[in-house]
């Protein structure tokens, strides 16, 4: 039995590692910053605009999202780094949350990463935020390049 939690250590050391390594070679393909209103009532949403600074362009971007079991109402400004983007017309789609749920208007803000079909990769951080909301669980993401 020790051996057997002895090889299950090392190989989940072994992944750690690994995910560690994962991590640091992803390099940032760009970056983005916007100010959003969330409000629910049972069924919620979100509703934002902003900016995404792309190989020197900047390109005028909004969002949206769908939320359940959402109340209250916030405003929040959020920024976040991009990965894996290698066209900016990969950007625009739909994201879904890859760690966690997606809830960005929390008190203290908070972070969340999301993932398009495409396989781009976003950070998100909130950076302020006005009012209350207490979200259970978030829906996902749209981008729209403007």
């Amino acid at each position: 039995m020790t051996r057997l939690m002895t090889s299950i250590s090392r190989l989940f050391g072994i992944f750690l590692l690994t995910l560690a390594a994962t991590a640091v070679s992803a390099q940032t393909t760009g970056t983005l910053s916007f100010e959003a209103k969330q409000w629910g009532l049972g069924i919620g949403g979100t509703k934002g605009s902003g900016k995404l600074t792309f190989k020197g362009q900047t390109y005028n971007i909004k969002m949206k999202s769908f939320d359940i079991a959402s109340v209250g109402w916030t405003e929040i400004n959020v920024t976040g780094k991009v990965y894996n983007l290698a066209n900016v017309e990969d950007f625009a789609g739909k994201y879904r949350a890859a760690t966690g749920n997606v809830t960005i208007g929390q008190s203290g803000g908070s972070n969340s990463v999301l993932k398009s079909d495409s396989g781009v990769e976003i950070h998100l951080q909130s950076t302020g935020e006005k009012g209350a909301q207490i979200q259970a669980g978030g829906g996902g993401f749209e981008f729209m390049l403007e």
